[in-house]
């Protein structure tokens, strides 16, 4: 039963039982029939209403923390990944470096040749066969050009 009402009856009934008349403040809820009663019950609904909206909020928030919690060990795990692979993209860095440490240095880039002895240039860290092509003036004299 609602805390107020009982305690608005209690009142009451003492003050009828002593005689007197129960002094309640007067609104203008109270100057209408079950006045009180009905403004709390009002207050009760009030109440119960902000209690359930409490009782939302808390559980968006513990959701909320939830999903916190959840992108943080996503996070972690892929921060781990990532320093994983970084150390071993490092490692291969490091080969590559010896690897071309230890291949014949070339003076000029165009006298490069392949291990069989034909010309090759260097093209993005590889070696690449040129075919050989006669100079133009051979080319054009030979075709009329």
């Amino acid at each position: 039963m609602l805390v107020i009402a009982v305690e608005v009856r209690r009142a009451k009934s003492a003050g009828s039982r002593r005689g007197e008349r129960a002094e309640v403040p007067t609104t203008k809820s109270s100057q209408e029939p079950d006045g009180w009663a009905s403004s709390a019950f009002q207050m009760q609904q009030e109440l119960e209403l902000l209690q359930r909206w409490k009782a939302d909020a808390l559980n968006v928030l513990e959701q909320m923390q939830a999903d916190v919690a959840s992108a943080q060990e996503k996070y972690h795990q892929q921060l781990k990944h990532n320093q994983m692979l970084q150390g071993r993209l490092e490692s291969m860095g490091l080969e590559a470096k010896a690897v071309l440490t230890e291949l014949p240095r070339y003076q000029t880039p165009g006298a490069l040749h392949d291990s069989c002895g034909g010309p090759a240039e260097a093209v993005g860290g590889r070696l690449r066969l040129v075919p050989e092509v006669p100079e133009r003036s051979t080319l054009a004299s030979s075709h009329g050009w």
